[in-house]
């Protein structure tokens, strides 16, 4: 597992633990390293562009890890 997605899975542990049950990020549409990370960890984007700027808004639950 590269540096990048044990950072984000273990972000993901810690927020588990703490009892959240949904996380929430943002990433410039031209980051295609981070859309392939944030996958493969089960985020999903909602939407191509989020309020039609640069940005894409992923979001995952939390219970199925």
């Amino acid at each position: 597992m590269g540096g990048a997605k044990q950072l984000v899975a273990f972000a993901l542990a810690q927020a588990k633990a703490r009892g959240c049950i949904n996380i929430k990020l943002d990433s410039n549409e031209n980051n295609i390293a981070s859309a392939k990370v944030y996958g493969s960890l089960g985020f999903e984007s909602g939407s191509k562009k989020w309020n039609g700027g640069r940005q894409i808004l992923y979001s995952r639950k939390l219970n199925i890890i």
